[in-house]
């Protein structure tokens, strides 16, 4: 399957690389925080180091540190290169054939292409499925069968993407009253954002510890976040992190509770940061740290005033103290 990326560079020994791998060498439940990655999947043999990122839908976000920073660097690369010893670095990007953010992994696989032992790979589930299905693998049991069918099923094709509604879509359509009250609430809170920001990042500024200025929007469509910067890097956002609806409980915690927040990108923050957090509610998904917004800060009739004050206090009392 890795041998389909024509764009990547190979190293002359895969064959040996994958072969070294045994079923105790695959490990699901990795984080390397100092470094900001979180893979779905790594595998460490005698022989490589391999990171294995995976998108099963066209319309699920990429995080900020799963494609290049400000500095045109990976954090999972950086992670690669200091933990693979003297193994092969290899980081397999496995995703839906026609995916949003593709062109995102290329630009790191195009970055990296001339880094001695490390190699990156874009792989896509159409052609893993042909190869497993050619293997007859569905024929083991009716479990897997199950599996690759839900697979086949999830991924969309290319004319999908944009036409192809959600039964919970297509019903919100034909909610006219939900629809428009939804496009209302996304405008009205881009509006209160651009009242707010301005006398947010004064508040903060006058705690000497950081200078903040006002950043972009997030690009994706599938979020509503803004950000705050410093020296040219956004380390903060506020809004709608979306991206969170795909993750599951992380001790007891349900993510759901986070995607209305302020985060923290973790590259910027002091090591010991749960010892500071350690009264505080948030969540880790192993990139960034949310701190959920109150209800209060927009169930109010003072919502501007509510909002900037809840905002400031996050950044002020949770942020700020975590910051290197």
């Amino acid at each position: 399957m890795l041998t389909h990326d024509t764009n990547a560079n190979k190293p002359s020994n895969i064959s040996e690389l994958l072969d070294s791998i045994q079923s105790d060498d695959i490990q699901t439940q990795f984080s390397d925080t100092d470094n900001s990655s979180q893979p779905d999947i790594k595998i460490e043999s005698d022989a490589c180091y391999l990171y294995l990122e995976d998108k099963i839908r066209n319309g699920v976000t990429d995080q900020i540190t799963q494609r290049l920073d400000e500095n045109n660097k990976s954090s999972y690369v950086t992670s690669l290169e200091k933990n693979r010893g003297n193994k092969t670095g290899i980081l397999i990007y496995l995703i839906p054939s026609e995916y949003q953010h593709k062109k995102d992994f290329i630009a790191v696989q195009n970055e990296y292409k001339s880094k001695k032992d490390i190699y990156i790979f874009i792989c896509s589930w159409e052609d893993l499925l042909v190869h497993l299905y050619q293997q007859q693998i569905d024929k083991y049991s009716s479990v897997v069968s199950e599996a690759l069918n839900f697979i086949k099923d999830t991924i969309d094709s290319s004319d999908q993407i944009d036409t192809k509604f959600t039964p919970y879509e297509a019903a919100m359509i034909y909610s006219l009253r939900d629809m428009k009250e939804a496009i209302s609430a996304m405008s009205k809170y881009r509006q209160l954002i651009n009242k707010t920001e301005k006398k947010i990042i004064q508040k903060v500024n006058e705690q000497n510890k950081v200078i903040l200025s006002p950043s972009d929007w997030d690009p994706d469509l599938y979020n509503c976040i803004k950000y705050l910067q410093s020296n040219g890097k956004s380390i903060i956002d506020q809004g709608f992190n979306f991206n969170l609806t795909e993750y599951q409980f992380q001790n007891g915690k349900d993510p759901l509770k986070y995607v209305f927040s302020v985060a923290i990108d973790k590259s910027y923050i002091i090591n010991t940061y749960a010892e500071k957090l350690s009264n505080v509610d948030y969540f880790d998904d192993g990139q960034w740290i949310y701190f959920p917004l109150p209800k209060e800060a927009l169930f109010s009739d003072n919502q501007e005033e509510l909002y900037t004050k809840a905002v400031t206090d996050i950044i002020i009392n949770d942020c700020l103290p975590i910051i290197k």
